[in-house]
């Protein structure tokens, strides 16, 4: 059959789409934003000579480059520059949340060595430095609001693993910086260095153990998806029942292959009809098994290929 090999999944270079340009904008405008922010917050630090702040230096530093690192293989991935895995870059996704998670650790953990050592050398802060401190610290909150509206708005229809991620990364840093902004304005008004201290410490505490959970949350989600495994046993049942209804429409079952990788289901299946039927029919009833297939097992990733049945005799071989 000249259809031997024709496949039901289109596998070429594609085109983005308006909703993942929308995420790659997303992601872009955040990593400028933060870009120009860091630098403010950097001369705050030095200026106010503030733990937090400092803090935020380096947590802001470490989940931009990360960030960047999302926004290269976002574009990559949305313009088919990883077609030569078989089964998806849903490992890289999950790699790159993975990455997002040890950034922050490193941050909690510099949060805390750097509190432990204050605490235990008080010191008065600079007032005109912590004046400008709360206001990059606000400017800092107010980025991180917007741009998490805008990783949500993006991924509302059709959802990236690396957005979601940056996504969670990015309520962290708002969380973050409300707790910047308060223990500030407070290390600020008190007089005495020494509740100051304590202060600008207890903030960089909270902001290490909502960095730790968070952290760990996605480590959580993304650890099992890093190796390959097989379909659970219900979605191997749901995958036979479509077979079962649709026997009649092929001559033979010839082979299927299926396995869960980075939280998606693969299904590539080969059926065998006759020579004589007509490539469009032989399409639509591969798209209607594969759309049967979709719509029972989510995020899954179904081929269809037809092949010529091995019953079929050519009627005039040749001499």
């Amino acid at each position: 059959m000249a259809a031997e090999g024709i496949t039901t999944r289109f596998i070429s270079a594609r085109g983005v789409t308006p909703r993942q340009r929308q995420q790659e904008g997303a992601l872009l405008r955040a990593t400028l934003l933060d870009t120009s922010t860091l630098l403010a917050i950097f001369l705050a630090a030095v200026l106010s000579g503030s733990l937090t702040v400092l803090t935020e230096v380096f947590r802001g530093s470490l989940l931009l480059s990360i960030e960047i690192i999302s926004l290269i293989t976002m574009l990559r991935d949305h313009r088919g520059k990883f077609v030569e895995f078989e089964y998806g870059i849903g490992k890289i996704e999950r790699i790159v949340t993975i990455i997002i998670a040890g950034g922050l650790f490193f941050s909690a953990a510099y949060s805390l060595s750097s509190a432990l050592g204050r605490l235990s050398q008080p010191a008065a802060l600079p007032t005109p430095g912590m004046i400008f401190a709360v206001m990059v610290a606000s400017y800092n909150l107010t980025v991180n609001f917007f741009c998490a509206g805008d990783f949500v708005r993006a991924n509302a229809e059709e959802e990236s693993v690396i957005l979601d991620a940056n996504l969670k990364a990015r309520i962290v840093k708002t969380m973050a910086s409300l707790i910047v902004v308060v223990v500030l304005v407070i290390a600020t008004w008190l007089a005495d260095p020494k509740a100051a201290t304590l202060v600008d410490a207890l903030g960089a505490f909270v902001a290490a153990g909502y960095m730790i959970a968070i952290g760990i949350k996605l480590l959580r989600e993304s650890l099992p998806d890093l190796m390959d495994r097989a379909l659970p046993e219900r979605d191997q049942l749901l995958l036979l029942r479509v077979v079962a209804r649709y026997f009649d429409d092929f001559d033979q079952f010839d082979a299927v292959r299926s396995r869960r990788s980075g939280g998606k289901s693969f299904v590539d299946m080969n059926l065998e009809f006759d020579a004589n039927m007509p490539l469009y029919e032989v399409n639509r009833r591969c798209k209607a098994i594969q759309n049967d297939i979709v719509e029972l097992i989510p995020n899954a990733i179904v081929t269809v290929t037809p092949k010529t049945s091995k019953n079929w005799v050519d009627p005039q071989p040749a001499d």
